[in-house]
């Protein structure tokens, strides 16, 4: 009897152990009119929707963009991409090298182009991810800050480029961007 029990009770046990999927950023899956409540039901919690959201009308009826840049977030993209995640992780995920803007820009550390890697859409749309980069080093030793300096003015940088590994760059930001 006591089997019995134990081979019912483990499989239910197993079943409330294992955790949600985490929420997805994704074009496919969210769009400009997806509802805050929407949101909710995706993360369970309301206070836990972990996003920040640009509106396009004053009703709050269209999104513009949402992005997260909290390192606890449960949010992902669909291909994987989380804060946090290291520079040369993009690199594995992409399957090749991709463009950023230089650090020191007006738009630092966003990614330009995946180079037609893994993680490049295979559709164009008015919806786009967004991811950026952040420097995770703000002082260099003197080997490093001479591979530095000579890109403090580059306005581009491939991410395989032997001047960016000094910054030790990861994913400070990832969202969805409606043009």
């Amino acid at each position: 009897m006591r089997r019995i029990l134990i081979l019912v009770a483990l499989p239910l046990c197993l079943a409330s152990a294992r955790q949600a999927p985490a929420p997805v950023l994704s074009c496919e899956t969210i769009t400009t009119r997806t509802t805050l409540k929407e949101l909710q039901q995706r993360t369970g919690d309301f206070d836990a929707i972990g996003l920040d959201i640009t509106w396009a009308d004053a009703q709050q009826t269209r999104m513009a963009a949402l992005w997260t840049t909290d390192r606890k977030s449960v949010w992902r993209s669909a291909n994987g991409i989380k804060v946090g995640m290291l520079i040369a992780e993009l690199d594995q995920l992409n399957e090749r090298a991709f463009q950023l803007s230089g650090f020191q820009t007006d738009d630092p550390g966003l990614i330009l182009s995946w180079a037609g890697g893994k993680l490049e859409p295979s559709t164009t749309t008015s919806c786009r991810l967004v991811v950026r980069l952040t420097p995770s080093v703000v002082e260099f030793n003197k080997a490093d800050w001479k591979l530095v300096e000579p890109m403090q003015s580059a306005a581009e940088v491939r991410s395989d480029d032997k001047r960016v590994k000094p910054y030790k760059a990861v994913v400070s930001a990832i969202g969805l961007d409606w043009r």
